[in-house]
């Protein structure tokens, strides 16, 4: 016996609201801050383009275009703080690699090997 068909195209079932999918709001929050972005290097931009150019009046639009579908003021504080963490994270990472080359520099640059982690730096002259 055939299972009943909903009511449209025949041979089509309609979806049940259960079955709509739903937007992914940190994707979209991430995707509209890379578009915001994007939008700050085009401002940059524009002022170093002549102004009589194709070039300059389509980045106009486009900026004009990209700024009336993003929110205005300050940025998602989630996004910011986690802006900032990788930042600091980043940092902290480089930070001993970045002194041992300072203090190199400052000791005459010689082609020393480099000081291995956790451990003692070679000798000068070996």
């Amino acid at each position: 016996m055939p299972l009943p068909v909903a009511a449209g195209a025949p041979g089509q079932l309609t979806p049940s609201p259960a079955a709509a999918p739903t937007p992914n709001m940190g994707s979209q929050a991430a995707a509209a801050q890379k578009v915001k972005q994007a939008l700050l290097m085009l401002e940059t931009a524009l002022p170093e383009l002549e102004l009589s150019t194709p070039l300059h009046g389509a980045v106009r639009t486009s900026i004009n275009a990209l700024a009336k579908h993003l929110p205005q003021g300050e940025q998602n504080q989630g996004l910011q703080a986690s802006a900032i963490r990788d930042l600091a994270l980043k940092q902290k990472q480089q930070a001993p690699m970045l002194q041992a080359l300072m203090q190199k520099a400052q000791q005459g640059g010689g082609a020393a090997a480099p000081p291995q982690p956790g451990g003692e730096p070679p000798p000068e002259g070996e």
